[in-house]
């Protein structure tokens, strides 16, 4: 690759009527206000014109007008080897003084054209002669700088432009003009089988068992200087790897690990010893493990003096090699991608300071970017944008391009800032540091986001707290708050009747405990249904479902005196509820589908039997054919003793009771959740039990005692304050 000397295209633009600051040849040059054009010589060697297509807008608004176009030739208009000068117009209207000048370079040629064409913005549109390669920088749109154009004075434009071309010689063999500069760049994975695949690895480093093992090299040299006219500056990158599912080389790349190319020449690790910060030329900004990837990373730098018969030059090389394990079962190089740049410069030419491509200056580099599981031996590319290294090109009108290291006879090894970087770059003397972090003077070090800002995840509100990390923060939100993923914790999308909610980001509120009055269902808070019983008589939601009973409503109690002798079906002549399965009593329901779902019921209970009274009543919950799959009440079906607190599933046949007597009163407490009973009386639990019952109905059931021809009188019960939720 040969990258030529900067092309100084000076634009003079003069503004005052029937003044001239140049003249041309040319009979039809624009008329107005001269405008002079000189274009420096390209001094490549070999080159013999040059086509260069030229526009000048005003600056209208919202369009541009043109103010003039022309196509030139370095011949008709220079010294033939590149050099032109031209006088055309600017618009000096204060209205619209604000010119755009537009360069195309359309061709380079070894001797002069045979036809110039026309303008075409760039395009060959008749431009033949015996063209050489070239890689040109206005291929995806010209050249452009703005100037105003005042009348009565002289104003100038430059651009500085290096080109590239293509030396022929092969890989570091110098034969070229030395006013230039020429660059070689290549990357091998392996060596090729001449069919776009690897035929074997290149065993090149030595692993830990002192064998030789797989290398990939990276190589890059450059000349600039004939008989010591000038030292030739290589200027390299970081080499990264993203070894974690890259998708492309810009926003999709996350380096995880980047190599220092700056160190002391030779072996750069202990061989096998490359991870967990054994190697000073590796470093993993993640935390990644390079020993699955790398088992050695060397470094191979010097300056050759080369001769032939066009003269003597001296060669930089700055090669990079780097030990690499092959997949073997598992992760390996072959699931790394690389990236890196690089490029050279003459101490005359000042184009980089400090590593820095002087601002407005179009200039080239070698980019690599290799998939290391699918190169082989890849070389300097033109003209294939897919190439893995091939040429660029730095913007005119783009941001400052930087290269983090250097090496020539006058520098380096070594980095352009005082105190490595660390966790940034350094630019032009000074460090850019990474987010997160903060230059104090000794690199970029970590910034404790949580101490410098105590609003960070809303700390001082009570709704988070923060933890530093290296490079950055966490935040640990409150229940009913998520982290944004910058510095606070936001309020989750509200539940409606939901104490606590919880969430990770927003629409995804999830209810975890409902406000009094409602319970959980799948998410949602219901709300829940009660019956204080007040009045004197029974709320129409109630309604009977089998047999009879009496009862009276008074001061919100609803209690029972007597009911009819029920029908038993799992015992002849006998009057009881004994088989769930078929028994049910004497009943009055309300109707609530509460299905298999979760649920909570409460009520408050008294009773009053004597000895010679035998008594059964309480809640149930029935399905739909009103048997009752889960009771909880009172039981006394002993003449001889006092009875008890009972509660009963159907499902598996659970069952418990609680101390007897003739009197008393307690709270039940009847709740499903996640598919399991549990039915606790004052605090004691009865029934611990899995439960899927089908729920239609609560009810209220009653039965007297009857045993054959012998019949018992019913005491009483009573309750208040029942309360569903589900």
């Amino acid at each position: 690759m040969g990258m030529g000397p900067r092309v100084g295209v000076t634009w003079l633009l003069c503004a005052a009527a029937g003044a001239a600051c140049g003249t041309s040849s040319d009979p039809e040059a624009p008329s107005g206000p001269p405008l002079s054009v000189d274009v420096a010589a390209l001094n490549l060697q070999g080159v013999g014109d040059v086509v260069w297509d030229i526009e000048v807008d005003n600056g209208r608004s919202p369009t541009r007008e043109v103010v003039w176009q022309r196509r030139i030739a370095s011949t008709s208009y220079g010294d033939g080897a590149g050099s032109a000068s031209y006088v055309g117009a600017c618009d000096a209207d204060p209205a619209v003084a604000n010119n755009l000048v537009k360069v195309w370079v359309v061709g380079v040629y070894s001797g002069p054209v045979s036809s110039l064409g026309s303008f075409a913005s760039g395009a060959t549109n008749g431009a033949a002669g015996p063209s050489v390669p070239f890689e040109n920088p206005t291929a995806a749109g010209p050249l452009t700088a703005e100037v105003t154009c005042e009348a009565d004075r002289d104003n100038a434009v430059r651009f500085d432009v290096a080109l590239m071309r293509p030396a022929q010689q092969g890989f570091f063999d110098i034969a070229v003009s030395f006013n230039d500069v020429f660059c070689s760049a290549k990357f091998d994975c392996c060596v090729d089988d001449g069919a776009d695949g690897c035929l074997r690895d290149n065993l090149l480093l030595f692993d830990a068992s002192g064998a030789r093992a797989p290398t990939m090299v990276l190589g890059f040299a450059c000349t600039a200087a004939a008989d010591g006219e000038g030292e030739t500056t290589l200027f390299l990158d970081p080499i990264e790897l993203d070894c974690t599912a890259p998708t492309d080389f810009g926003a999709g790349f996350d380096a995880d690990f980047e190599i220092d190319p700056s160190g002391t020449a030779g072996n750069q690790c202990t061989a096998g010893e490359v991870g967990d910060d054994a190697c000073a030329a590796v470093t993993a900004p993640h935390g990644d493990d390079a020993d699955l990837y790398l088992y050695q990373v060397a470094l191979f730098r010097g300056l050759e003096q080369l001769t032939n018969g066009a003269g003597s030059a001296q060669k930089v090389y700055w090669n990079v090699a780097l030990g690499v394990r092959r997949e073997d079962g598992g992760v390996g190089i072959e699931d790394c991608w690389l990236r890196t740049r690089g490029t050279a410069d003459t101490a005359t030419s000042g184009t980089l300071d400090n590593g820095v491509i002087r601002a407005g200056s179009v200039y080239p580099y070698v980019r690599w970017q290799l998939p290391l599981g699918a190169c082989t031996e890849e070389a300097l590319a033109f003209g294939a944008d897919d190439a893995m290294v091939r040429p660029a090109y730095s913007s005119i009108d783009g941001p400052a391009t930087a290269f983090a290291f250097a090496y020539g006879p006058s520098f380096g090894p070594g980095g352009f800032c005082a105190t490595p970087c660390g966790n940034g770059t350094c630019v032009g003397g000074a460090c850019v540091c990474d987010a997160g972090y903060a230059d104090v003077g000794a690199g970029c070090v970590n910034v404790d986001e949580c101490a410098a800002d105590p609003s960070t995840c809303g700390a001082d509100q009570g709704i988070g707290t923060c933890q530093d990390t290296d490079g950055s923060f966490a935040c640990t939100c409150a229940d009913g708050y998520y982290g944004d993923g910058t510095q606070s914790c936001v309020a989750c999308d509200p539940v409606a009747n939901c104490a606590t909610v919880t969430c990770s980001a927003p629409g995804d509120s999830v209810c975890s405990a409902c406000d009094p009055g409602f319970v959980l269902n799948v998410g949602v808070c219901d709300a829940c249904a009660g019956d204080d019983f007040p009045g004197t008589a029974l709320d129409p939601h109630w309604s009977v479902a089998q047999g009879s009973m009496t009862s009276a409503v008074s001061s919100s109690v609803l209690t029972i005196t007597d009911a009819a002798y029920a029908s038993t079906p799992s015992a002849t002549n006998q009057s009881w509820i004994y088989d769930l399965n078929l028994d049910r009593g004497n009943q009055i329901a309300w109707a609530h589908p509460i299905g298999t779902g979760d649920f909570s019921l409460t009520f408050d209970q008294s009773w009053s039997s004597t000895l010679a009274e035998l008594t059964y009543a309480g809640v149930a919950l029935t399905n739909a054919s009103d048997y009752i799959e889960i009771l909880a009440g009172f039981s006394d079906g002993s003449s001889v003793g006092h009875g008890s607190p009972q509660a009963k599933a159907r499902e598996g046949d659970y069952g418990g009771s609680s101390a007897g007597a003739a009197s008393g009163s307690g709270v039940f407490e009847i709740t499903r959740t996640g598919g399991t009973l549990t039915v606790v009386y004052n605090g004691a639990t009865l029934i611990n039990a899995p439960n899927s019952a089908d729920i239609a109905n609560v009810a209220i059931f009653a039965v007297p005692h009857r045993s054959g021809s012998s019949y018992y009188p019913f005491g009483s019960w009573s309750i208040d304050a029942l309360a569903l939720c589900y």
